[in-house]
């Protein structure tokens, strides 16, 4: 009991330290400020590609229909409703936006004429662009998709039309058409651990998935910051007093009193920003992603020596992060690579189970390594 009291007592004093330092008040900022940032990107009308929408003619009830399914669903796409084609042109020849897309007069006789045969090399929908890429490229599956319910339709009713007859009113041929829709999504989103499905997945903002990623490289800088903190102390003499087989665990104290509140204040923005799980899961996920970052980092600060070396590694450690783990996207190519960074298995287990058991053996080896180092196990060996 006395041991955890002044276990405590040394935590308590070791917390009132960052809290001089003006880094540490930057860390508590940014993390509001990062969840605040993409909640706002979610809400509001920015997007990864802006493209116009613009009607020939705005009275035109399929071409109104179209272009208020594409402003209605929630994408990474923002669209802006422009009256007139030319100033739709010109905004796009400016740079001011990606695309247009500009909607003809009477857009089912277009599409009739377009599923009836026959070379028409004219197209239906006039794309302009002022360069041609993958994003804009996936756009345009979008305007596909948008428009395909009624392309299937003019397929239909032309098959109908040259097969039974020319006579078949429009109101029979709408109504047995209406008879086959499919209502209900044709995937359902979930995870590979079944147990951990969550049902309100999809109907999450996609803008706001990286928030995890980022807050989770903001832990890992956390920590890393702190093996530097320690490191400057130990330059200045203030660990002398201290054996040096114990400075590991003081090295542990250093990252755990500058990481605590910074991971609930990271769990706290994920709950904002309506990406959190279950708490408890989330709790235990946090704790053990922490301790992967302070072996990682103790490793380090024994592989570089000083605090110098480890601040200039510091920034190659978090661009790795972000390239080679899923923060944004995955690149399961080098996954070799991604094994040996902590976020890689924060990042994937917060969602499925399979990845504890590389949990526990990713901290045994960490912790392993850094025990038989104090020892000087390596050494003797040799």
């Amino acid at each position: 009991m006395k041991k955890v009291r002044r276990l405590l007592l040394f935590y308590f004093i070791y917390s009132k330290r960052p809290l001089k330092k003006v880094s540490f008040w930057l860390f508590m900022c940014a993390v509001p400020l990062l969840a605040l940032g993409m909640r706002n990107l979610s809400a509001g009308d920015s997007g990864m590609l802006h493209i116009l929408l613009c009607m020939e003619d705005p009275q035109d009830d399929l071409a109104g229909q179209v272009v208020d399914r594409l402003l209605s669903k929630q994408s990474v796409i923002h669209y802006t409703l422009i009256q007139q084609p030319e100033e739709a042109c010109a905004i796009v020849s400016a740079g001011k936006a990606d695309a247009a897309w500009i909607f003809p007069k009477d857009l089912q006789e277009q599409l009739d004429r377009f599923v009836s045969g026959g070379h028409w090399e004219e197209g239906v929908v006039r794309v302009v662009e002022r360069e041609d890429n993958v994003a804009l490229r996936l756009a345009r599956e979008k305007l596909f998709g948008a428009l395909y319910p009624h392309v299937s339709y003019s397929l239909y009713r032309d098959f109908i039309l040259k097969d039974v007859g020319p006579e078949t009113e429009e109101e029979k041929l709408l109504s047995c058409y209406e008879e086959m829709a499919v209502e209900g999504n044709l995937f359902r989103l979930g995870y590979e651990d079944r147990e951990n499905e969550d049902p309100e997945t999809g109907r999450r903002n996609f803008l706001v998935a990286p928030l995890r990623g980022m807050l989770s490289l903001l832990v890992l800088l956390c920590v890393l910051t702190a093996t530097m903190y320690f490191l400057q102390d130990q330059e200045k003499g203030a660990l002398d007093a201290i054996p040096l087989h114990r400075r590991t665990a003081y090295l542990y104290l250093y990252q755990i009193t500058v990481t605590g509140a910074i991971a609930v204040a990271a769990l706290s923005a994920l709950r904002f920003s309506g990406v959190l799980t279950k708490w408890g899961r989330e709790a235990v996920w946090m704790a053990v992603y922490i301790a992967m970052c302070m072996g990682f980092c103790s490793i380090l600060r024994r592989l570089l020596g000083n605090f110098r070396r480890l601040a200039a590694v510091a920034p190659v450690i978090l661009l790795a992060s972000l390239v080679l783990c899923p923060v944004i996207f995955t690149m399961g190519e080098l996954n070799i690579f991604q094994y040996l960074l902590p976020p890689f298995y924060y990042l994937n287990g917060i969602y499925n189970d399979r990845y504890f058991c590389g949990v526990v053996l990713y901290c045994l080896a960490v912790f392993g390594i850094d025990y038989a180092w104090d020892r000087n196990i390596f050494l003797s060996c040799s």
